[in-house]
């Protein structure tokens, strides 16, 4: 578990998968422009509780940490930092995705997780690279990269298929400065 001033971070557990349905449900107006779309059953209990499984099946395998930061006053899910595609060996990087609530935007908090969370991944699991992309349209995500040190690298055309429809997506990554 990571904490951080406001939170505490962790891969969720099955059954705690009603925590991060929630989350869904509750931003998902606020998310959905930002997301691919969801297919039916995908706002479920049984759905959530197979994502967690993979997701806890992921860590042991060392391939992927989905956290979910939970506020310390509300016991609710406020943000989420998914590290995704690990590779070991001598590239040894990732991906990362994150997403805000919609009542915790504007406020630094999803900085705060992520701090935490690449903090983890570069001391704790050693990684040397962490790359993340973002639509041009979305400027908070673009500023909030690089606050975090996040250098841009290029634009990648129709790179995700976000609601339906194939977005171009401004490259970045961040590098481990404490490997050798």
């Amino acid at each position: 578990m990571i904490e951080t001033s406001r939170t505490f971070i962790k891969v969720l557990e099955e059954s705690e998968a009603d925590l991060l349905l929630d989350y869904y449900l509750e931003n998902w107006d606020h998310l959905e422009k930002w997301q691919p779309k969801r297919e039916q059953g995908f706002f479920t209990v049984h759905n959530f509780e197979k994502q967690l499984k993979a997701a806890q099946d992921g860590v042991k395998a060392g391939s992927s940490f989905q956290f979910s930061a939970i506020c310390k006053e509300t016991s609710k899910v406020v943000g989420v930092s998914n590290f995704t595609g690990l590779a070991r060996g001598p590239f040894l990087a990732c991906f990362l995705g994150y997403s805000i609530a919609k009542a915790s935007e504007g406020k630094g908090l999803m900085k705060e997780i992520l701090n935490g969370t690449i903090e983890h991944m570069f001391s704790v699991e050693g990684l040397n690279r962490i790359m993340a992309t973002y639509m041009p349209s979305n400027e908070r995500s673009g500023n909030l990269l690089d606050s975090l040190g996040f250098e841009k690298e290029g634009l990648a055309r129709k790179y995700l298929r976000i609601n339906g429809k194939w977005e171009d997506h401004i490259l970045t990554s961040k590098i481990n400065e404490k490997l050798t």
